[in-house]
């Protein structure tokens, strides 16, 4: 079951609402072990998750045994094991791991992340050929023996890898037979590859023909130790880069543009606990620059699965009395005729419907009409009252909702048509209540 107050933000729609007015916060959550809560406010406490931005008022609630990890603003390191209020921080450290962790995450958020990649770049099987996998998309590699990795092609029982240095001229391609593998190591016997070099490789089946060329290149030495500089800031702070500090490790790989080596750490991040909707969307950019469209897509699907409540003082609901969701939205530039488009075809004929089966009381979008600011539409959901925002919804309900909107089941619907997080990005979410 999910709530219909989430529900309203993530289903069809697809935009990630991630809690934007911590731009200054005070701590980021860098790691977690065990159970912990974080509260808002006199709001409900809900579980906290690994990016998640805290301000001062804000408390940390560990289970027993449990601890959070922390990053304060000024760049101390704080490991907390035991109930805990967020105030202004005041510890000495460093203070540009903070920022460049804060402009990483914005970068994701404040981009359409869900067309970083470039469609261009995106990994597209054809039957009969390999399809180069990784590396790709003239991205960096660290280091001077990568794995190289494409799809299968059936019936084939080897492959030959061509790989060409594009910045030595008048070297012959290398050919190397692999075996019938879809991965492939540069082993020990041949020469390792030249650092700040461009290389181009392609994959043919022993029976047929190779495939186009993608291109990668090496770091350079110079990359290297700025890479190894930083890291070692990580060690300074009392942190293991691969573990309590594996966080703060994915943000200087991607804010360097090591993505395949940044999609590596977040899985690592990912798989010591919940992670934040800024990290999924962190996640499915990383994954959209390395061609990998179909995982980021689950990337940013998490992301609205996982973003942050809506936080309303529990002092100001009483149970009674309508409550609006408010939603401000921005047209991407170039976006706005097709976002309105998508707005009578698709949003407001499933909304129709879902006022009709759930405990919504109506449905509207505004989009600017005179005058200019921060947004272009705004939309604003009504509920009976708080408690029906709360409700849950029978994923049957939601079944329903499509097939008498679109004739199709949703999941068929995000498949046929572009979501509208490609038209738009969220500035604001509030919640009102009725003045009685």
């Amino acid at each position: 079951m999910r709530k219909l107050l989430n529900l309203i933000a993530i289903v069809l729609v697809l935009g990630p609402p991630q809690v934007t007015a911590q731009e200054n916060p005070a701590a980021l959550v860098i790691r977690l072990q065990g159970d912990v809560e974080l509260r808002r406010g006199q709001a409900q406490a809900v579980p906290a998750t690994v990016g998640a931005r805290l301000l001062p008022g804000d408390e940390i609630i560990p289970a027993a045994g449990a601890r959070a990890f922390l990053i304060t603003r000024t760049g101390a390191s704080q490991q907390v094991t035991q109930a805990t209020t967020i105030g202004e921080p005041t510890g000495a450290g460093n203070p540009d791991m903070f920022d460049r962790a804060m402009r990483t995450l914005a970068l994701a958020a404040s981009a359409d992340a869900r067309t970083a990649g470039g469609r261009q770049g995106m990994i597209r099987p054809i039957p009969g050929e390999p399809a180069l996998v990784a590396p790709r998309n003239s991205l960096l590699v660290t280091g001077t023996r990568p794995t190289f990795s494409w799809t299968a092609v059936e019936g084939a029982t080897a492959y030959i890898v061509q790989l060409r240095d594009v910045d030595a001229a008048g070297v012959r391609p290398m050919r190397v037979q692999v075996g019938n593998v879809t991965e492939w190591t540069l082993p020990d016997t041949i020469a390792e590859l030249t650092p700040g070099n461009e290389y181009a490789w392609t994959v043919a089946p022993t029976t047929g023909r190779p495939t186009g060329e993608q291109h990668f290149r090496v770091l350079d030495r110079t990359g290297r130790l700025e890479l190894e500089g930083y890291i070692e800031q990580v060690t300074d702070m009392g942190l293991d880069p691969e573990g309590d500090g594996l966080f703060l490790t994915a943000m200087i790989l991607r804010d360097m543009n090591l993505f395949y080596d940044a999609a590596a750490a977040i899985d690592k991040v990912e798989a010591s606990g919940d992670m934040s909707a800024d990290l999924y969307l962190l996640k499915g950019e990383i994954l959209n620059q390395l061609g990998r469209g179909e995982e980021a897509t689950a990337a940013f699907d998490e992301a609205d699965t996982s973003a942050d409540p809506v936080p309303v003082s529990s002092n100001a609901v009483d149970g009674s009395g309508h409550m609006y969701l408010l939603t401000y939205w921005q047209a991407l530039p170039g976006q706005e005729a097709d976002y309105d488009t998508f707005i009578r075809e698709h949003e407001l004929p499933y909304y129709a419907e879902l006022v009709k089966r759930a405990p919504l009381v109506s449905y509207r979008f505004l989009a600017m009409g005179v005058g200019s600011g921060e947004f272009s539409h705004i939309s604003i959901s009504e509920f009976e009252n708080w408690d029906a925002a709360d409700d849950d919804v029978d994923p049957g309900v939601l079944s329903e909702v499509c097939q008498a909107a679109f004739a199709m089941t949703c999941e068929q619907h995000r498949a046929q048509y572009p979501p509208g997080a490609q038209m738009r990005r969220l500035v604001r979410r509030e919640a009102l209540l009725s003045v009685r």
